[in-house]
């Protein structure tokens, strides 16, 4: 009798072990190289799934080239990780990392997963999506899924099938837009075919059909909202916010002013533990951005030093022979060169400071590097056109004016660049993004029509007038444009 006893309680305990692991379903994030920004992203996706109030698991793919600090990083975050084999799957195409993805088909631990990319973030009541049914996807481009946001039974056989397909597989031939999207649209061809989901559907709800389309609201293509600068559904039925604009990422912080989703994904971002918060560590990763502000307030400061030093130096020195060899080339090509000066002050800060910093942050960094880029720029010319001509004529009055329009200029471009970053800190005053964008312009070309105004003030105005070294009687000759 107390053998049967026995017998029964163990087998009723493993009936429920082997119930409980038959329900095990999680969240599905691959993770695969080492840029920033993407890690980033996964952090605020595992973010966005607990401020929603998940109750399943969070895992993250990673091969082994991840490094051990990034694993951490994500355990820290609460992820799972779980180390794939990228050489399990033979494909030779475009987006072979984003390949990696199919591996989620291994993962036969738990009984359904939702595959989401990194550039995904959650809504309250996302849980849902796991009664879709065993295969479900959000219809796009009328006959092809999006797989950012998919849901998935793992299976071995399924797997080994994608790796049959894969045998004979031919970018050019069947590929759509490249990796694992096109190779899941291959494969699973039922479900373009399939009902649509109804999650209000209660009587259906746990007795759903194994292929089946998700509705707009499980994977809302952010391009779709910029369509009409809105949202179609109710705030009550999002579920997962895609950020499908290709190369425009929610973390970089030059897209701010325009592409105002981004706050939402950037509210996730707030609510990490960002390493970048603390001052020290922030200060040693972009000591070269900290020493280029502290040296455009140095110049500002020995402005003055320096064009003294120049002034007083020998007519007969290396700078001031340079600087009049220089003065002929100035004065026939000054609208070329201050025009690519210019146009260089505006973009190089863009590809020297890092594009996941946060906006306020990025955009602080990006006005001190274009200030101090065009603050050299107008005092090259500045310099070559005042100096480089013959000394005789340099009067106080030609010196004061070209100074002062000198100094007017540089304080334009300070309080211009001020102006833009006021408007960034203050996007939410406007009721659209175009209205910031209609401003930042209008100062912009007020900037540039200023800018034109001081060159006619420099090169017409300001001419100078050149007695030729070594001309009979010293013959005064005047240089027109």
């Amino acid at each position: 009798m107390g053998a049967f006893l026995l017998a029964l309680i163990a087998g009723l305990l493993f009936s429920t072990g082997a119930q409980s692991a038959a329900k095990r379903e999680a969240y599905v994030a691959l993770f695969y190289g080492e840029d920033e920004g993407f890690l980033l992203g996964i952090r605020a996706l595992g973010q966005s799934l607990k401020e929603a109030g998940t109750t399943k698991e969070m895992v993250a793919m990673c091969p082994p080239s991840v490094q051990g600090e990034v694993k951490l990083t994500l355990m820290e975050d609460g992820w799972t990780v779980i180390t794939i084999d990228p050489s399990a799957i033979n494909y030779q195409g475009p987006f072979q990392g984003h390949v990696m993805k199919l591996s989620v088909l291994t993962l036969t631990q738990f009984s359904k997963v939702a595959l989401l990319d990194t550039d995904v973030t959650a809504y309250e009541g996302v849980d849902d999506v796991f009664d879709c049914g065993g295969y479900c996807a959000v219809m796009r481009h009328s006959n092809q899924f999006n797989s950012g946001v998919m849901v998935l039974t793992p299976s071995h056989e399924h797997f080994a099938g994608i790796l049959a397909l894969l045998a004979h597989w031919n970018p050019l031939e069947h590929s759509h837009q490249g990796g694992d999207q096109d190779i899941l649209n291959a494969y699973f061809r039922q479900i373009p075919l399939a009902p649509t989901y109804n999650k209000t559907d209660v009587q259906r709800r746990h007795n759903q059909p194994q292929f089946a389309q998700l509705p707009f609201e499980y994977n809302m293509d952010v391009g779709m909202y910029y369509l009409r600068d809105k949202w179609l559904i109710d705030r009550k039925d999002y579920r997962f916010l895609h950020y499908t604009l290709g190369e425009i990422r929610p973390w970089q912080w030059l897209t701010y002013p325009l592409f105002d989703q981004n706050w939402v994904w950037q509210r996730f971002r707030s609510h990490l533990d960002d390493p970048s918060k603390d001052f020290f560590t922030s200060s040693l990763r972009y000591a070269p951005i900290y020493l280029s502000v502290l040296f455009t307030f140095f110049r500002i400061v020995t402005y003055g030093a320096i064009h003294r030093a120049i002034a007083e130096a020998s007519e007969f020195s290396s700078l001031k022979q340079t600087l009049r060899k220089l003065f002929p080339f100035f004065i026939s090509s000054y609208r070329i060169t201050l025009m690519v000066g210019t146009a260089s002050s505006v973009l190089l800060p863009i590809y020297i400071i890092p594009s996941h910093l946060r906006p306020l942050e990025g955009w602080f960094y990006y006005i001190f590097l274009v200030y101090l880029f065009v603050f050299h720029v107008f005092e090259f010319h500045y310099v070559v056109l005042h100096y480089g001509c013959s000394p005789t004529l340099e009067t106080s009055k030609r010196s004061k004016g070209l100074q002062m329009t000198h100094m007017k200029v540089i304080m334009l471009s300070f309080v211009y660049l001020l102006s833009c970053l006021y408007t960034v800190m203050h996007i939410e005053l406007f009721s659209t993004r175009v209205k910031a964008a209609i401003i930042m312009a209008g100062l912009l070309i007020i900037y540039l029509y200023l800018t034109s105004q001081y060159l006619v003030s420099l090169y017409v105005q300001h001419a100078p007038v050149i007695s030729p070294v070594g001309s009979p009687g010293n013959a005064r000759k005047t240089v027109s444009y």
